[in-house]
């Protein structure tokens, strides 16, 4: 038996874990065909759902250290449900980069009794490294 890289990532459903893989990895191949190249500097926005405003915060309180920014909103849901979005602070976006980030997402969500949807990236702040 393999060693897991994050604590916590036993906990993840592995289909579920599997299928973000697989969601990454599309994204990925689409931001190249806009022409990101491996080790351009960016930022991934990842996005979850939570049941109330408390379950939100907690998620949020998860990420404080660096340059994370995050936004909590009302989801089409439901009233009390939110969608967070979290930013990380900017990184040199590759494909592995992106499986580790699904990782890291994939227990946060578990640990803070979320549900996390995927990400998106914002091309138009891509910069190509020097």
């Amino acid at each position: 038996m393999s060693a897991v890289p994050y604590a916590g990532l036993e906990k993840v459903n592995p289909e579920k874990l599997q299928r973000q893989h697989a969601l990454a990895d599309a994204l990925w191949t689409r931001l190249v065909a806009q022409g990101v190249k491996t080790g351009a500097a960016g930022r991934i926005e990842s996005i979850f759902f939570a049941d109330d405003d408390l379950t939100a915060t907690s998620l949020v309180a998860s990420f404080t250290g660096g340059d994370w920014r995050h936004r909590i909103e009302s989801s089409d849901d439901g009233p009390s449900k939110r969608r967070v979005r979290l930013v990380s602070p900017e990184m040199a976006l590759s494909p592995e980069a992106f499986h580790e980030l699904v990782d890291v997402m994939m227990v946060a969500a578990v640990e803070n009794h979320c549900a996390f949807d995927g990400f998106q990236v914002d091309t138009g702040t891509v910069r190509p490294t020097p």
